[in-house]
């Protein structure tokens, strides 16, 4: 198969496929509560008041509330950028920032039918601040 017919087969997967999404949108869940219908993260923020964050950080484009409230669900998945931006908007550390990304890469590589690789320290069964292992980025 030529390189071309890769890149188009690719391409097809990432359109046509149903998203196979679940560690990102899993991992988010320990950051916010459920207010009545409002959503509210560990910072105090609701889900309009982070995506106007995000959305002035991100140079005014690409997030709105409607992305956000996808990634939660479940049927969406941040850019590498966007989650570095609602990392750092919601302070998180260091680890839980790591494990953001690595539930984002989970994810992207399981949409593209690719094999995953662990790091030692991820365990989807803790907090996403793993408090004993050392920081893997």
């Amino acid at each position: 198969m030529s390189k071309k017919h890769l890149y188009i087969d690719v391409l097809y997967q990432i359109s046509y496929n149903p998203p196979k999404l679940g560690k990102l949108s899993a991992t988010i869940s320990k950051l916010y509560t459920r207010k009545g219908k409002r959503i509210v993260f560990l910072n105090g923020a609701t889900l309009n008041q982070l995506s106007l964050q995000m959305w002035e950080e991100l140079g005014r484009k690409s997030v709105d509330p409607s992305v956000i409230s996808r990634v939660i669900n479940g049927k969406r998945l941040f850019t590498g950028k966007q989650l570095k931006v609602f990392c750092d908007i919601l302070g998180l550390s260091k680890q839980e920032s790591a494990n953001l990304m690595y539930a984002l890469k989970y994810d992207w590589m399981d949409k593209l039918d690719l094999p995953h690789l662990h790091p030692p320290w991820y365990d989807p069964e803790q907090t996403p601040a793993i408090q004993s292992s050392p920081i893997w980025v």
